[in-house]
């Protein structure tokens, strides 16, 4: 589908963070951008949607500007370019104490739709991990050999070929 009003970034290629976007559009309707005006350069694209149901990202669906394509503008226009979106995911996530345990109930949600998607969720604290698989975007994680006591936790879901991965901070008192 199509997406309206997501804005598209030009950077200097390798050059995201130490000047920022020189040019921008947003996409119509159609979800067509144009760009103008952009000097016979190498050029990476960043999307963000301001509306948050869309993940950002650099063009090729890459997270970060490293390894994402390098496009060359000039002497003649790019045409004919799509940009695809990954769904920015909900992550809601419980702990419950045992002795020297903790149990999480995770559940993700798919942003644009509100779907359950698959994947895997990962349970991390400091050296102790573990990944599970997600169904119908639900996962019950148990970590053992935790010393009691109250303990920080990361709970991160993978993401998919439609949904971005993120990752939530859980504390939870170890008996």
């Amino acid at each position: 589908n199509v997406l309206k009003g997501i804005e598209v970034i030009a950077f200097p290629s390798g050059d995201g963070t130490t000047n920022g976007p020189l040019w921008s559009s947003v996409s119509h309707s159609t979800g067509n951008f144009r760009i103008l005006s952009l000097p016979p350069a190498g050029w990476q694209l960043r999307a963000e949607d301001t509306s948050n149901i869309w993940a950002p990202q650099w063009y090729d669906r890459k997270p970060s500007q490293d390894g994402s394509t390098v496009l060359t503008v000039g002497p003649a226009d790019v045409n004919s370019l799509a940009i695809t979106m990954l769904s920015r995911s909900i992550i809601n996530a419980t702990g419950t104490a045992g002795n020297g345990s903790a149990t999480f109930e995770v559940l993700t949600t798919r942003k644009a739709g509100g779907s359950r998607p698959g994947g895997t969720v990962t349970v991390r604290r400091l050296g102790v991990t573990k990944t599970v698989n997600l169904v119908g975007g639900r996962a019950t994680v148990k970590l053992t050999g935790i010393p009691a006591g109250k303990r920080t936790f990361t709970v991160t879901y993978s993401g998919n070929s439609t949904t971005a991965g993120t990752s939530k901070t859980v504390v939870v008192t170890v008996k």
